[in-house]
């Protein structure tokens, strides 16, 4: 019914592929139980010695992750490998923020935040003004980077780390929970006070300062310029709209009862929030999580028991299709619906007979449990629609793939790639005197120089014409068994093609202006130009 295949290396890879027959997958202290779930493939990232604190997409081909040790690791997403290991900070790293491809800044609870080079791992700045841990980093502008933490003050640097303003917190230093910004120009905080303070960052006013939670304001997250989302420990769940002044736009969440006397814990505590789509928001709220509808401030799923304990984080997968939760008893959970028309980031409007909207209520059904990790899962980061990356405190990264797209994928690059042997072992034949089933042909084909489509450094590609360099004798000139010679005589003679035609051809085909004019110039001196 299903098989594993494993290659061990410097990390750890596993395929599983399954019928759809309800499965248990047991690898040593790790479970995949599979019922609807078509993510199927996981490769285990191995380094990390403490809990990881952050994961972020650096570029279209890396991401990176940071633990409590202070360690930051930069992974290839395609393979796993990693590709830089760095002992950033003292203590546990906070935040890490790209500010391009090649530099990225972290910030730590030893109260520096650095600017490292990518290509390198060689750190170019360190910014040591904060007086106490680093919680937040954000950034501005194309040029600019805002930090905040528990201190006093809210920091805004040149991207080449120099300060440029310093805006003292109304808010004291209360530890700063999330840090946004919108429209380029607002700043907006939250921290375990229950305000939500907005700061101009031209010159450090305050536009708004609102006290709609009644606990720590635990979450923010950005829906547009002018609008943003917030959430708290009591459950609050608040959309706000910034113009000239700060203000609510509507409470999409305010249960009376928030805290239980008997259990000491809050019963709505909100951990995170997720833009699903142009109109939907994703939360994590205690054991469960909800989605609302921003159009008319409804929640169109509610899944309150989703785990047995904390729910951490939440995305969706396939276009909406799918939802993908972790949390605090270390298992991700995969959750669809039963109608292939439901999508979990587009609203579906029905038209009552008043002619009024209403939006539909969905049911987040359960298509799977995934527990690979042995201690609670925090961090989630989507690559593609069939790819995330998860990591927590057992400091393992999980990258988890569809097999069948995997299997797709794979299949269409060996393709690709025999298509291309095939054709340079071609080329090579044509443009040789060797027997090809001599020993001589076989050890200069396997020292044929390659393309290399994976690399983006330029230097370890090569020139489509310097494959013929052989093809021209000790005075400079081209041998009369170079095969483009030889196609020029054939385009010439068998298909009447004119000169510029033929030009016109290989340069398109690739070929160096240098080459072409050789060819063209040969063709005339051997008379069989017309």
């Amino acid at each position: 019914a299903f098989h594993i295949c494993g290659v061990l290396c410097c990390d750890m890879y596993f395929s599983l592929q399954f019928t759809n027959l309800d499965v248990e997958i047991s690898v040593p202290q790790r479970t995949v139980h599979h019922s609807k779930n078509s993510i199927n493939e996981i490769q285990i990232l191995e380094g990390h010695s403490d809990i990881i604190k952050t994961l972020v997409r650096v570029s279209h081909d890396r991401f990176a992750s940071a633990d409590d040790s202070g360690v930051i690791f930069l992974w290839d997403i395609m393979t796993g490998s990693r590709l830089l290991e760095i002992q950033a900070h003292d203590r546990g790293i906070t935040c890490l923020l790209p500010l391009n491809a090649d530099i990225m800044v972290s910030s730590s609870v030893d109260r520096k935040i650095k600017m490292w080079d990518l290509s390198t791992g060689e750190c170019s700045n360190v910014m040591a003004e904060h007086t106490a841990s680093v919680t937040c980093l954000a950034k501005l502008n194309r040029s600019q980077f805002v930090s905040g933490g528990n201190d006093e003050n809210i920091y805004i640097w040149e991207n080449n780390g120099e300060l440029i303003r310093t805006i003292i917190r109304h808010e004291g230093d209360s530890n700063m929970n999330a840090l946004l910004v919108v429209a380029n120009k607002t700043i907006i905080t939250a921290s375990d006070s229950t305000s939500i303070i907005a700061y101009n960052a031209d010159t450090g006013d305050i536009i708004g300062k609102e006290n709609h939670h009644r606990e720590s304001v635990t979450c923010l997250e950005k829906i547009n310029e002018t609008t943003f989302v917030s959430g708290s420990l009591d459950g609050t769940i608040a959309l706000w709209e910034i113009t000239d002044r700060l203000h609510i736009k509507e409470s999409l969440s305010y249960p009376p009862r928030y805290f239980s006397e008997s259990s000491k814990k809050f019963n709505h505590s909100v951990q995170k929030i997720v833009v699903t789509g142009s109109k939907y928001i994703a939360v994590c709220i205690a054991n469960g999580f909800k989605l609302f509808d921003l159009d008319t401030g409804e929640s169109v799923v509610n899944c309150p028991s989703a785990h047995r304990s904390i729910v951490h984080n939440i995305l969706t997968l396939y276009n909406g299709k799918k939802i993908v939760t972790c949390g605090l008893d270390a298992k991700i959970k995969i959750w669809g619906s039963s109608n292939p028309n439901v999508s979990f980031s587009a609203p579906t409007s029905n038209s009552s007979k008043s002619g009024s909207k209403r939006k539909k209520v969905f049911i987040a059904e359960p298509h799977g449990d995934m527990w690979i990790h042995t201690n609670q899962v925090k961090h989630l980061l989507k690559i593609t629609e069939t790819m995330f990356v998860s990591a927590g405190s057992d400091g393992q990264i999980v990258i988890w793939k569809d097999g069948m797209y995997e299997s797709v994928n794979r299949n269409e690059d060996a393709r690709m790639f025999m298509e291309k042997e095939n054709q340079i072992y071609r080329k090579y034949q044509n443009q040789t005197f060797f027997d090809t089933n001599s020993e001589s042909f076989e050890t200069a084909y396997s020292n044929f120089p390659r393309f290399d489509d994976t690399s983006d450094d330029t230097s370890n590609s090569f020139d489509i014409d310097q494959v013929y360099v052989s093809e021209y004798d000790s005075s400079g000139d081209i041998i009369e068994g170079h095969y483009l010679l030889d196609e020029a005589n054939y385009l010439l003679n068998e298909q009447g093609k004119s000169k510029q035609e033929i030009r016109e051809k290989f340069r398109i085909d690739g070929h160096a202006t240098e080459v072409v004019d050789d060819i063209l110039e040969n063709l005339t001196e051997q008379g069989l130009y017309i």
